[in-house]
């Protein structure tokens, strides 16, 4: 739980020192990314942080990926056969 604290203190003073400037300057645009960025950070970090199943985009990757593979092994097998 220790960790989950500190993730707290670490991101609330994130925000407290970035958002007042960007509201100030009327950043709008980038507080929306920099808001969306911290959430995505947020729930990565606090997913880590207690364990719980994040999501792992190898598998989907692997998986668009697979015919290309398939096809250059068959190349270089038929290569290695000349």
């Amino acid at each position: 739980m220790l960790t989950v604290a500190a993730l707290i203190v670490f991101f609330g003073g994130v925000i407290a020192l970035q958002v007042p400037v960007l509201i100030k300057k009327q950043m709008y645009r980038d507080l929306t990314v920099f808001s969306l960025l911290m959430l995505l950070g947020m729930v990565y970090s606090f997913s880590l942080a207690l364990d719980l199943p994040t999501f792992n985009p190898i598998r989907y990757l692997e998986s668009i990926f697979a015919p290309a593979t398939g096809f250059v092994d068959n190349m270089l097998s038929d290569m290695e056969r000349l």
